[in-house]
């Protein structure tokens, strides 16, 4: 091997690695897309969280289009209310009591 073509192969090896590091950053940006995507069209949403306790929290879902109250512990979670179809409807029925 002579010495004019260390170089050379150095400077493939340099871009070789550029274009593998390049291509690795795209597809995380891709794939950081996708699961955002996909998030955001999922079927369960959380419209508020309340902290009750240091371990405890109340919960407002809305799940497949119907409204929920949730009680979430360490080790459980429990369906306090089912609100129904909408959140607005069962709003206004309580405050007309």
């Amino acid at each position: 091997m002579n010495s004019s073509s260390f170089p050379f192969s150095l400077l493939i090896t340099l871009l070789a690695l550029i274009l593998v590091l390049a291509l690795a950053w795209f597809t995380l940006k891709f794939l950081a897309g996708l699961s955002r995507h996909r998030l955001q069209a999922g079927r369960i949403q959380i419209i508020q969280s309340q902290s009750v306790g240091s371990r405890e929290r109340l919960v407002l879902a809305k799940i497949d289009g119907k409204d929920y109250v949730l009680g979430v512990t360490a080790g459980n979670i429990s369906v306090i209310d089912r609100l129904g179809d909408s959140l607005e409807g069962h709003v206004e029925s309580t405050l007309e009591k």
